[in-house]
């Protein structure tokens, strides 16, 4: 799973390095799996992935899925540090639906996480059961972090994120998953000019 989940990283960087050598510089999410993070060569390989594609502070996110495996808040700072310290953005994906006891939510203002992505199972119950959203909301808020809604379906469910103050979603609303050559086409081919 490491060596698959480095190569994903690897393309996706190899992708965002292209894109910006173009004028482009739309952030890219890349998720990471607990392992991959645990991995003892995981951040000096990935500090040189950066700097080998030269990619621009803030325009990769790292999404970490809410686990088991990393739920010391100590091993997390450890892990996560350098990554942002180096430009990073950090993504804790799913949020809501993993491992988070209260314990462990009161830790989390000490990991360096910039973006809560509010798990689409709770985003699914828009508009008509909001509690589990706006509490999410107002705990990312409080702890002064970016919020993304996933798996945003239809047209209620974005209205009752934008009212409520949410300013990035995503989910099949928008569009469907593309392939990278395919993104190109349909989104940033009338960029070639920039």
């Amino acid at each position: 799973m490491v060596q698959v989940g480095n190569w994903v990283l690897e393309e996706a960087l190899s992708l965002l390095s292209m894109w910006q050598k173009r004028g482009i510089t739309l952030p890219l999410g890349v998720n990471l799996s607990a392992l991959q993070l645990l991995d003892d060569n995981m951040i000096p390989g990935f500090l040189s992935l950066l700097q080998h594609y030269r990619i621009k502070p803030g325009t990769l996110i790292l999404e970490i899925t809410e686990s088991r495996r990393i739920d010391d808040p100590g091993k997390a700072v450890q892990i996560l540090r350098p990554l942002r310290e180096a430009g990073v953005s950090i993504a804790l994906d799913d949020f809501g639906m993993g491992y988070a006891s209260l314990y462990h939510l009161q830790h989390i203002k000490a990991v360096p996480i910039d973006i809560l992505k509010v798990d689409k199972g709770f985003v699914g119950s828009l508009p008509g059961d909001s509690n589990m959203v706006s509490v999410i909301l107002s705990l990312a808020r409080n702890l002064g972090l970016r919020i993304v809604a996933e798996g945003v379906e239809t047209e209620a469910q974005r209205q009752w994120l934008e009212d409520n103050g949410v300013e990035v979603a995503q989910g099949f609303l928008f569009g469907k998953a593309v392939t990278p050559d395919d993104f190109t086409r349909q989104y940033l081919v009338a960029n070639d000019d920039i």
